[in-house]
């Protein structure tokens, strides 16, 4: 199967996943096309609060994710968004394809700590990626 037919088959599966589960629930939902600099990241919160994540943006220093104490905080605007928004549960993130500017900010959100060696600051329900080759696809 070539590239582009991944990406469409797997931008297919994610927004119809996201579409039919925020189908079933009335209300308003929200959709945030985050500002990240370079790249892309869309937040999607249905009515019923359930949080999907469409690629992350890139980040300053993806080798270095903040402690949530941590005024470095800023150097993923994602991670930023996402503490700025009380977001800390993602129900479905979709990294749609392996460049750097849309799936670093991921590898910050996943690498986030509450403190030096803690837990993890956001809880993660599904993973899915375009590639099976790429760091991402390791959880």
């Amino acid at each position: 199967m070539g590239f582009e037919k991944k990406i469409r088959n797997a931008l297919f599966v994610g927004g119809a996943f996201v579409l039919s589960s925020a189908a079933l629930f009335a209300g308003d939902m929200k959709v945030t096309y985050v500002s990240v600099g370079i790249g892309d990241a869309i937040h999607i919160q249905t009515p019923s609060g359930k949080n999907y994540l469409i690629d992350g943006g890139d980040t300053s220093d993806p080798n270095t994710p903040p402690e949530l104490n941590d005024s470095t905080q800023d150097f993923c605007p994602l991670v930023k968004y996402l503490l700025d928004n009380n977001v800390r549960t993602l129900d479905f993130i979709l990294k749609t394809h392996n460049d750097g500017d849309h799936y670093k900010g991921l590898q910050a959100v996943l690498g986030t700590k509450v403190s030096s060696g803690g837990a993890n600051a956001f809880t993660v329900k599904a993973v899915v990626c375009s590639s099976s080759t790429h760091p991402l696809s390791n959880l």
